[in-house]
């Protein structure tokens, strides 16, 4: 599974193609204008926004050189069409669609001549981003993790953890139009290590606390998180939650527990 550590990365890595795609043209001594297209809240992504600027900074674009236009959609996918949109309408030169498939949909909907490059946690063809492996043919290129293929060694992993589960509660984001697929790939991996799940739909309108309340009455034995930035944004209150209603958690990017290792996990099953 892919952690911050390798996901810090991969952003630098997002920096460094952003100007070394050949499409990226612009005109003869003008500065580059980069929009930074990003479905989540600036806070919790300071390091990749970091990393970003280390890719850029190693291709030899400093501060001084390239300008970039940030936009956060504040989990408010809603808003992506119109920030992506807005930085067509000011020219920018290349557009960094990260934070998930969202924000690249709707980067390619606003344009299709500014060259995008995105970074995606799911299948870039399945969602329509790409047409082939290697999106040959269009303005958009970019990086996936395919994160959402690896739930069956998940759920291999989560028996090995806890035997004796018989029902996983999974969250899942209603707003991410992933979500049906997730839920689909997440029942199929959880039927072959003979585990039922609970899927609870998550969001700014629901919060956490009755979710948490619905798979504590429901007897879950385990959580897992789907890939989405609004739970990655939330990581600590998800885990600090599972804790107090004593149910592990199973999640990409999970945060440092700073409390006893019984705290988080309880007792062994």
């Amino acid at each position: 599974m892919t952690n911050c550590f390798d996901r810090r990365h991969i952003l630098s890595f997002l920096g460094s193609s952003v100007v070394a795609w050949p499409l990226v043209a612009r005109a003869e001594g003008d500065a580059p204008v980069i929009g930074f297209l990003n479905s989540a809240s600036p806070d919790p992504t300071l390091q990749r926004v970091a990393a970003f600027r280390k890719g850029l900074s190693e291709m030899g674009f400093e501060r001084q050189a390239a300008a970039v236009e940030f936009r956060w959609a504040e989990n408010q996918i809603y808003r992506l069409p119109g920030m992506a949109a807005d930085l067509v309408r000011r020219h920018v030169t290349i557009i960094a669609a990260t934070g998930g498939t969202a924000s690249a949909l709707a980067a390619k909907r606003a344009t299709s001549t500014i060259p995008i490059v995105f970074e995606i946690g799911g299948d870039p063809i399945a969602t329509g981003l790409v047409d082939s492996p290697d999106g040959s043919g269009g303005n958009i290129t970019g990086v996936s993790l395919n994160i959402d293929a690896l739930a069956q060694r998940q759920f291999e992993l989560l028996r090995e953890v806890i035997p004796k589960a018989s029902t996983v509660a999974v969250f899942l984001n209603p707003d991410n139009r992933n979500s049906p697929g997730q839920k689909a790939r997440v029942e199929a991996a959880a039927r072959v290590v003979g585990m039922q799940t609970l899927a609870l739909d998550v969001n700014k309108e629901s919060g956490f606390d009755r979710p948490f309340m619905t798979l504590q009455q429901r007897g879950a034995d385990a959580l897992f998180v789907a890939n989405d930035p609004y739970f990655l944004e939330w990581r600590q209150e998800i885990v600090s939650l599972a804790a107090r209603y004593s149910v592990r958690p199973f999640m990409r990017h999970a945060p440092s527990w700073r409390g006893r290792p019984d705290e988080l996990w309880g007792q062994p099953q």
